[in-house]
C-alpha cells in the first residue's frame, strides 16, 4: 500500500502526489483506491492517465472507474462543496 496526497479532485478523477519511490506506468490500473475526504471513506479503482515529476514528488492524474457508484460520486461532490464553502467563509471573514 502507498500513501498519496490529493492535489485536485472531481467526480471524473484526481491528481495525486507520491513521495515514495514508486513508478506507475501510464495506463496502469489501480485496482483498489481508498480515499478519505474530510473523514468520509471512498473506495474505487482508477487508471493512470498521465504522470509528471515535480521536484521530489511524482504527480499522477488518475481517471476513476467509469462504473463508480453514484453514492461515491455524491461523496466527492459533497467534499468539493464543503471545501469551496470553507474557502468562501475564509474570504468573507477577511473582508
Amino acid at each position: 500500500a502507498y500513501h498519496a496526497n490529493i492535489s485536485d479532485i472531481s467526480s471524473i478523477g484526481c491528481s495525486i502526489s507520491v513521495k515514495e519511490d514508486i513508478y506507475l506506468r501510464e495506463s496502469s490500473i489501480i485496482e483498489e483506491m481508498n480515499i478519505t475526504l474530510l473523514g468520509v471513506p471512498l473506495h474505487t479503482s482508477g487508471k493512470i492517465i498521465i504522470s509528471r515529476t515535480i521536484g521530489d514528488s511524482k504527480i499522477y492524474v488518475v481517471q476513476f472507474d467509469k462504473n463508480m457508484e453514484n453514492k461515491d460520486k455524491d461523496k466527492i461532490h459533497n467534499y468539493i462543496m464543503k471545501s469551496k464553502q470553507e474557502e468562501i467563509d475564509k474570504e468573507l471573514v477577511s473582508i
